[in-house]
């Protein structure tokens, strides 16, 4: 009797209420993957809007100092998760298209992470160009000179975007999402680079989060199954 006890009594790890590993693990990659796109979303809405006009942007900014600061701190750390969660979704491509998605998940990183250092930096030089302190005539040239575009910028968007079509395209190869899934992911990264920032940022925000953040949930599900399958 008491060996047939002992032989159907649940082992630790399976009773109610207990946290495994393998339980924070997977927990881990949902709040990884699906946290980063919404925290980018969040960023990107509560960032106050720049316009064409330096002085005008240089006060506005100077009067909202708090929330840009706020907001040039989480969209980097997003971009940072996001290229995190790359090397992560790449891990779904185990043999077939695994070398593309690779391959692709490291432009994606290389993307993000360039991208994150100059928004960063570019919140940084405004809160000092529009210090109080700060004669504001000498920097309306170089404020204009910032809204043309820094240089470094234009080769670090076809990275991003080039990253994501290979990985979406080793994901496919794979066979390891939906292709719904893969089409969101590639859409959401390409099309808001294609909508001009200053037309239109919180929509173009929203147009690239919405798929981004669908895609990456489904990722994190097949990842999660994926993480499950040696225990089974």
């Amino acid at each position: 009797m008491t060996d047939a006890m002992t032989r159907v009594a649940p082992p630790p790890a399976a009773m109610a209420g207990t946290t495994t590993k393998d339980d924070r693990a997977a927990w881990g990659i949902v709040a990884l993957l699906v946290g980063a796109p919404v925290l980018r979303m969040l960023g990107v809405i509560i960032h106050p809007l720049d316009t064409e006009d330096a002085l005008e942007t240089l006060a506005h900014v100077d009067a909202v100092a708090p929330r840009w600061a706020l907001a040039h701190l989480v969209e980097p750390a997003s971009m940072l998760l996001l290229a995190a969660a790359g090397f992560l979704v790449a891990r779904l491509a185990p043999a077939a298209g695994r070398r593309t998605a690779r391959a692709g998940a490291a432009l994606w990183a290389m993307g993000c992470s360039g991208l994150a250092l100059l928004v960063y930096g570019h919140g940084e030089a405004y809160l000092n160009m529009a210090h109080e302190s700060v004669d504001q005539s000498q920097m309306v040239a170089l404020y204009e000179r910032f809204h043309e575009g820094v240089p470094l910028a234009a080769p670090l968007i076809p990275l991003f975007s080039l990253g994501a079509v290979l990985l979406g395209v080793g994901l496919h190869l794979a066979r390891a999402v939906p292709l719904p899934a893969i089409v969101a992911f590639v859409v959401a990264t390409v099309l808001p680079n294609a909508i001009p920032s200053e037309d239109s940022l919180i929509p173009a925000a929203i147009i690239g989060s919405i798929p981004m953040i669908f895609a990456m949930a489904v990722f994190a599900r097949a990842l999660v199954r994926q993480h499950a399958e040696p225990a089974r």
